[in-house]
Formats: C-alpha cells, structure tokens, sequence
C-alpha cells in the first residue's frame, strides 16, 4: 500500500503544469505563478524534495509555511493564508523573498531561521509576539510555531519549514482576563464588590468585607471563622463543587450573570452575579483556598433581560401587530414581509412574499403609490400620507378605504438604500367618523345662528367663543370679531361679574345653571347700556360622556322686568291709584285674579266671579274653574297654565265656560307667573274677559264668508258653463261667415267694404274664442291650489323656454343673461312654472325700447323663506300710478303690441295660489324689474 501511495504521488508530482497536488486558492495561485522569474528558475527545474514539500504543504490543514533555497523564497497552504490579513502582504508574499516580505520582523526571525539552516535544532515558540503589517496596518499578532529543517536531494538543509498556528485571539483574552482579576483586585481593596477568602476543605471564611456580607444579608461578625455554606447551606450545591474545583487545579473561575439564591429570616433573596474564584496561595505556592469576588448585577440582568423580552415583544409585535407593515426590496419593490395586518388589508391571500408589489396590487397604479415608493427609493427620503384615500379591489369591485400610511427608507451596511418599510393605519372608519363629526357640528353651527333665541358656545378653560348667532350678537352689541377669543377677553365687563366663575362651574360638574333677570352692565355698540337677562349654562358632551364645551342661551327681559316694576310701583300706590285701576278694569269689563299655585285657591273680583256665572258669595277656586270649563276645552287651558310657569311666559287661553243656568260662555283669560327669590313659581296674577259677543260675532262673519266661497264657486261654475256653451254659436258663426265668403261672387270678394266687413267679423270672432279661452283659464286658477307642486329644475325650465322664444329672442336681438346658481331647483307646479317664466320673459321681449338692445337679466335667491326669482328688462316701463292696474284682468298699458291682458293676472294667481307672492318695480322709459316669492 505505501509504494503504491508514493507511486501515485510521484505520477502526481511528475506533472509539470499538475505537480501541485493541494487545492484551494494556494494551489491555483502556486499553479498560476510564474516561477521563472524567481531565483528558483522554471517549475521543471525544481529539485523533487521542494515539489513534494510544497504538495504536503498545501494539502495540509494546519497552516503552513516554507522558506526554500538561499533566497529563502517563500510558499504556504490556504490555512496559512487568514493570518496574513485582508489587506496585507498577500498574493505578493507568494514566491517573495523573505527579507522582502519581512522586513519589519526580520531581526527578529532571520536568527532562528539561521539557526535552523545551519544544522541547529528546531526552534519551538509559544505565544510569541511578533507584529505583522496586515489589513493595510502594523498588528500585534502572537503565535505558537516551530521551525524544522527541510532537506533537499543532497541531504543538505534547502529549506526551513514554518508549522505555526496564531494564538492572538487566546493572548488578548489572557491578557483581557489578566486584566479583569487586576481590576478585580483594585476592587476589592477600594471594597467595591463582595469578597470573601475561604480556606480548606471546609470552606472556612478567613477575610470578608461588608460588600459581602450584604449580598448574603449577614454581618461579617456573623460569617467570619466559619464554614461558608454553614451560614449558607442554600447554596451549597451549585457552588462547592466550583470551589473545590478551583482548590484542586489552581484553575480561576470567571462566572457571569450566575443566578443565586439566599434565606433570610424566612425570606428567599434571589438575583444575578459577576463572580471570579481565585485560588489563594501561600508564599511557598501552596493552594490553601480560594478567594472569591462577587459583583451583584441583579438589576443589570434584569434590565437586559427585560430588554430581550422587549425586543422579543416587538418582534411578536410586528408579527402580530393590528396595523399594517410590510418591506419591499430593491426598486421593483418586491415584497420580503407582510404581517397578517397587511395581508387583511390588501385582501390578495397570503401567497405574496417573494412578489412584486405592483404584482400584487396592480389597481394602485393609478393611485400614485407606485410613484411614491419609487421616490423613496431613489431619494432615501421618507414620505408620509395623512388622510389618505386608497382604493383597493375587494370581490372585484373597487372599495374606498383611507389610510396614514409612511414609507420608510431601509439601508444596508453600506448605507445605500436596499428597500423600502411600509407601515399604514387604517383609519376609514375614523375618516368617515370625521365626516359625520364634520356634518354634525355644521348641522349644529346651522341650528345655533338659525336659532330664535340667542346662543354662544364656549369651549376649553378659557371658554373661548366657538359659535355665536346674530341675536347674541345683538344682545352684546359686537360683531363676530369676537369670535374665537376667550371670554373675558371678547366681553371684559364682565370681568366683576359672577358669569365666568358661573361658566366653569357648569363645565367641571355637568350641572345646568338658569339665571332669570340678572342685571348687567355692557358696553353695546360703544356705548354703556343696563339691561336684565335670563340665562342658561349648559354643558355639552361628547359620545364618551366627556364635557367639552357649554352653551347658553339667553333673552334680553329688559322690558318685562321694567314692565313689571312699573306694576310692583304701581301695587305700592295708593288706594286710590287701585281705585282708579279697578275703575278701569270694569270699564273693560275685565275681572282681575290671584291663582294661588299650591292651594289651588283663586282670589278674584265680583267681575271675575259674574264671567264664569257665579255671585260674589259663591267658593272659588281652581278644581271649581276645571269643572267649569267644558271638557273638550279643559286640556287645552291646562296646557297653556303649565307653559306659562315652566317658560316663565304670559299665561293666554280662550275656553268656553257652561254657568250654572246652561248657557254657554266663551271666556279669554291671561296673566303672569310670579316667582319667589328662590325661582319658585308661586302665583298666576290676571285677568278674564267675557267675549261670547265677540265669538259670536266671528261666527257668524265665518257664516257670511262660506256663503261667500259658495257664491264665488257658483260664478266659476257659470263662467265655465258660459264659456263652454258660447264656444258653439261662436263656432256656427265662424262657420256661417266663411259659408257666406265661400258664397259671394268673385266682384262682390274683391269689394274693399266686403274684405273690410269680412276681416272685422273674423276678428271679433277671434277675439270672442280667446276671451272664451281666458275665462276658462281663469276659473280652472280660481280652483287650483299647490298639491302638485314638486322639486322643478329652474336651470331646464328656463333654457326650454329660451328654446320657445329662439325666434322672437333672434328677431328682437336680445341679450338673456341667467344668475341662479343659487336655488337651481324651486318647489312649485312644473307646468304653472313654465307658464309663470314663459310669461314674464315673452313680456320683457314684447315690450322692449326701439332705442336700445333688449338686455334682460334671470336671477334667483334663497331669502329666509322663500327663493327670489327676479326678471329684469330695460325696456318701455311705466308710471308708478299705473302699477296698481297691471295684475287686472284684461287691463293692457300697451296696445301697440298684440296681447290679450289677462297674462299677468294668470301669473299672479299662480303664484298667489301657492303660498307665494308677486312684485313689481317699473319706472316709465327704463325698464321693469317682476320679483316673484316661491315658498320653500
């Protein structure tokens, strides 16, 4: 076996481009090399030992290394090659002299080598320091190497083999540990950390200082002179056997991070150690114990550890987090993570890893996402979108989500940009909440200024003005410049007063504060003005019950509390003021009353009495007034009692009474609650008044009016039956006129009398069939009332029309021009809406100036109530006496042009009959302006 080995080592090495049996990068370069230009001379030359030499080297795994011939030229195998360094003397070092390569070592390796090559032993170092220039800089490299004679064919030494092995890595941590246990020592003299010295088997505490003695919860009197796990016998097991250890080899023991565990009192005191076992010696080298340092790093270990599980909570919490993340890489942004959150979101299954984004999500294409990410990319500047709608297809159709979503730049080691992070929150549900919030709040922005009573809202610690309607602003005398300023700020009168500290009471406990006829002094529209209030706080919250803001609503009682001054003056008067006072209500036949609210009892005039049929000695009192009343009546009044007390308001009610004699009465009674200093209702004062003459003088002008309507009904209804019968005989005269044309001789056709009889007859015939049309016209306007009215579009109306008129609008050269941008649709009949336009701008064309271009103007606004439909001509106009006339039936100003006059009545009905109303404005050779109110 061995001959047949060196056989084929020699065909091997009989090659002469294959000599080199060792693979690797050594081997290529030693192949590669060219060797003629070395001292060494052609490959061929080589004497057989350096070949088989340089073969076991570089086949070899321990790291080699041969100097050959005189110039001591140089070869090492790829194990060799990592101690060279990155950036260092390789590939050159390969077939380099060695006084080249080395020249920084050289004295201190061409002694050894000499050594060897001048037939000395093999020289044998350890851990020897020698500094290399490698990875572009002079190291500090220790190693263990022998150096051995490598004979050449005469037997001579031709080269020195190196077998070496650096040990920098083991020396630098001695020498870190060296320098630890010096530390360690400097510690324990300035008595920075535990330690205790142990001698014998027995463990014996010989030395311990108070850093120790703390650790275990003891004091040094107690440990000192006995056997440690005596004191501990807790911690026996895991430390005895490290101990004895150290005792036995001699071997320090560094532990780090070492959990521990001590009983105190009962109690287990647990934490982390930083410990080194030291042998200890005496002077003659006799290991007689162990000294041992301990450093409590329990909060340090806790820390990191919780550190770890942080780092671990944020990895689950990536993984599982419920907003979206997800990384895409390189500029086609192909995906490399996506959380299930993601995943949820783009709703594409979870077979997208490793695809491209645009792959996935082709619909964003046109969303400028693609472009978004792209930037981020190429820029390495992040981007963030806030309120962002995405549409993202879902069942294939596309869905409307919004998002805050950022895409973060991703950098590799090199600090080029590699990807890109996406992290996004879905907020469509926030979104669209905000749009409803928005809605709310211009809802209620809408009901504060449309509010009939005054409001202001105040928000925050400041109670600054939020919202404030016009009757506010009247109250206060300010415009809306006070807006959004604090309260004390807007209105600094107020500063003495009791209103803000009233205001933030309301905001801190959510209770309503009413305050009746409060008198304030203010400065309204730059002037001083005194005036009494009654005033309500109350608070506003949010969906989570949270107080945000408080409105009050106010009312200027300024009159009513004079008013009531005046009276409280006028009770104060004399008996003859009183008199005089009760003169006057009998004048009127007024009977004056007290209600007592929580007696019931009813203090009243003889008047008052005889109204409700009862003497002056007849009980009187509010149980007696109920059964009085008729009971269809009684709810009604009661109503009208309790609003009166609960608003603070007049008290006014009509009823009908039945006296004691069956006759029936309708009485009119009102009055004022009066209230106590704690706001308490405590008294209706009044007065009642017998109008039965007065109702039945009402019901019987009713009466008169029904047979009025009747009438008028029976006048349409002969117009119509008149207008329908007429409609035959004129028709039977149309005939017989054109029987008689049809029958007169062709000289009797060309008389002018006969043509001027002939054309006067039609034409009366005419105007008799358009009379007829227009009586029809008018009573089916007498009968029609609103129910059809409908949301109409203005805009289409009014361009029909155009369309109706395009030959007179040509003829006449007129300009319309339209502004109803405003109300584009109107509530009102479709039909009588075209008939109402279509009559009003055929006038404004018909009676146009000969002396100037017809310009007419369409205009439309919403006014409180109604929408304002405005026609505007600058054509003949008329005189204000006449304007009166113009809605008159058959009623025509001018008869140059062809008309019937009975339009404008038609249009005022209309509109009349829908709840609206009709103006006008003329002036005589400008024009007129027809101003039509439709009600909402």
């Amino acid at each position: 076996m061995p001959k047949k080995e060196n056989s084929s080592l020699k065909e091997i090495l009989a090659k002469k481009d294959g000599f080199m049996a060792g693979g690797g990068e050594m081997g290529e370069r030693t192949r590669a090399y060219d060797w003629s230009k070395s001292s060494l001379g052609p490959v061929s030359s080589w004497p057989q030992s350096l070949r088989t030499t340089i073969s076991i080297i570089l086949n070899a795994r321990f790291p080699m290394f041969l100097w050959w011939g005189e110039d001591l030229i140089q070869f090492y195998n790829d194990a060799y090659r990592p101690s060279l360094g990155n950036k260092g003397k390789h590939p050159k070092a390969l077939g380099q002299r060695g006084e080249e390569c080395w020249p920084e070592i050289w004295p201190v390796i061409k002694p050894m080598i000499d050594q060897v090559r001048s037939g000395g032993e093999a020289t044998w170092s350890e851990d020897q320091l020698i500094p290399i220039y490698r990875n572009g800089k002079m190291e500090d490299v220790y190693w263990t190497f022998g150096y051995s004679p490598v004979n050449d064919e005469s037997g001579k030494v031709g080269g020195v083999l190196v077998i070496c092995n650096e040990t920098t890595d083991k020396v630098k941590k001695v020498k870190e540990l060296e320098l630890s246990d010096h530390r360690f020592q400097n510690l324990v003299r300035e008595a920075t950390v535990g330690m205790v010295v142990l001698s014998g088997e027995e463990m014996r505490v010989e030395v311990v200082n108070d850093t120790y003695s703390r650790l275990i919860n003891r004091t040094s009197e107690e440990i000192m002179g006995k056997p440690l796990f005596s004191i501990i016998p807790e911690t026996e097991d895991p430390f005895r056997p490290m101990l004895e250890k150290v005792l036995l080899t001699g071997e320090p023991l560094n532990l780090y991070d070492y959990p521990y565990f001590v009983y105190t009192d009962g109690d287990k005191r647990e934490g982390y150690l930083n410990v080194v076992y030291q042998p200890y010696k005496e002077p003659d080298g006799r290991i007689t114990g162990v000294m041992a340092l301990c450093h409590d790093v329990t909060e340090q270990v806790r820390d990191r550890k919780k550190i770890e599980q942080s780092e671990q909570q944020i990895r689950s919490f990536v993984e599982s987090a419920s907003f979206p993340i997800g990384v895409y890489t390189g500029r086609e942004m192909r995906i490399q993570f996506a959380n299930q959150a993601i995943l949820d979101v783009w709703g594409k299954g979870n077979d997208v890893i490793g695809k491209l984004y645009a792959e996935v999500l082709p619909e964003l294409s046109n969303q400028e996402i693609f472009e978004q990410l792209d930037r981020v990319f190429t820029t390495g500047i992040p981007f963030h979108a806030k309120n962002q709608r995405v549409d993202l297809e879902v069942d294939g159709k596309l869905v409307h989500y919004y998002f805050n979503y950022s895409f973060t730049p991703l950098y590799d080691s090199e600090g080029k940009v590699y990807g890109v992070m996406n992290t996004a929150a879905d907020i469509t549900d926030l979104a669209i909440a905000r749009k409803n919030i928005e809605e709310s709040e211009l809802f209620a922005r809408s009901v504060i200024e449309n509010s009939p009573v005054a409001q202001v809202v105040f928000i925050g610690e400041e109670m600054k003005l939020s919202m404030v309607n016009e009757k506010m602003l009247k109250i206060l005398g300010r415009d809306k410049s006070i807006l959004g300023k604090p309260f004390l700020e807007a209105i600094p009168e107020f500063r003495n007063t009791q209103l803000m500290n009233r205001l933030k009471l309301v905001f801190n406990t959510g209770e309503t504060y009413y305050q009746p006829e409060e008198r304030l002094e203010i400065i309204r529209y730059g002037q001083p003005y005194t005036g009494y209030y009654n005033y309500t706080y109350q608070a506003l919250t949010n969906t989570s019950g949270e107080i945000y803001s408080v409105i009050c609503t106010g009312l200027e009682v300024t009159e009513q509390v004079e008013a009531r001054k005046k009276i409280e003056q006028a009770e104060a008067q004399t008996r003859s003021s009183a008199e005089r006072l009760q003169l006057a209500l009998d004048a009127g036949r007024l009977g004056s009353y007290e209600l007592m609210l929580e007696s019931g009892v009813i203090h009243c005039t003889p008047l008052c009495k005889q109204n409700f049929g009862l003497s002056e000695d007849d009980p009187f009192n509010y149980e007696k007034l109920i059964s009085l009343i008729l009971p269809a009546d009684r709810d009604s009044m009661q109503r009208a009692v309790e609003k009166a007390i609960t608003e603070n308001s007049t008290y006014n009610a009509e009823y009908r009474v039945k006296w004691p004699e069956s006759s029936i009465h309708w009485i009119k009674a009102s009055g004022k609650v009066i209230y106590d200093e704690l706001n308490k209702p405590i008294k209706i004062i009044g007065v009642t008044l017998d109008i039965s003459e007065h109702k039945n003088f009402t019901e019987a002008l009713e009466l008169k009016n029904d047979q009025l309507m009747r009438i008028n009904n029976d006048l349409d209804n002969f117009i119509y039956t008149a207008s329908h019968d007429l409609k035959s005989p004129i028709s039977n005269i149309e005939g017989l006129l054109q029987a008689l044309m049809r029958n007169l001789s062709p000289e009797a056709l060309e008389s002018n009398l006969v043509q001027r009889i002939s054309g006067m007859m039609q034409e009366s015939v005419e105007r008799f069939k358009r009379t007829i049309a227009n009586l029809t016209d008018v009573v089916r306007l007498q009968k029609e009332n609103s129910s059809d009215a409908v949301m109409v579009n203005l805009s289409q109306v009014i361009e029909e029309i155009i369309l109706d008129l395009d030959t007179m609008i040509q003829d006449s050269g007129a300009w319309v021009e339209l502004d109803i941008k405003d109300c584009r649709v109107i509530r009102f009949s479709e039909k009588n809406l075209r008939s109402v336009v279509y009559n009003l701008l055929s006038n404004a064309i018909k009676y146009c100036s000969p002396e100037r271009t017809p310009q007419i103007l369409i205009q439309c606004k919403r006014i409180d109530e109604y929408d304002l439909l405005s026609v505007q001509d600058n054509g003949l106009g008329m005189e204000n006496k006449r304007m009166n006339q113009l809605f008159t039936m058959f009623k025509r100003f001018h008869v140059h042009v062809e008309g019937t006059g009975i339009g404008l009545y038609m249009v005022k009905k209309m509109v009349e009959n829908a709840g609206g109303k009709i103006e006008v404005e003329s002036q005589l050779g400008v024009g007129t302006r027809f101003l039509i109110y439709f009600p909402h």
